[in-house]
């Protein structure tokens, strides 16, 4: 596979970027926007590249209360943000 992430033999090191509450969730912060998503999610990516991690995945732990059905702004948000961390 070209870009398998499992290694042969070797350990995996599959890290989180964690993402701030996003539009829909009580903490969300309006004036602060969504730049301030797309920022703190790239300085955890850059500490965890650095790091030397095989594997990001992304999870929106902040948004509190959990609830089972996520809102449609939230899922925008989290795939815009997603997609443009695959550009680092």
């Amino acid at each position: 596979m070209k870009n398998a992430v499992i290694k042969q033999g070797g350990r995996t090191v599959i890290a989180m970027a964690h993402v701030p509450a996003l539009p829909g969730s009580p903490d969300y912060k309006l004036h602060e926007g969504m730049q301030k998503l797309h920022d703190w999610v790239g300085r955890d990516i850059e500490a965890l590249q650095s790091g030397g991690v095989d594997a990001i995945m992304f999870g929106n732990e902040f948004d509190r209360p959990y609830v089972l059905k996520a809102p449609p702004e939230g899922l925008a948000a989290l795939t815009a943000v997603v997609t443009e961390a695959k550009k680092t």
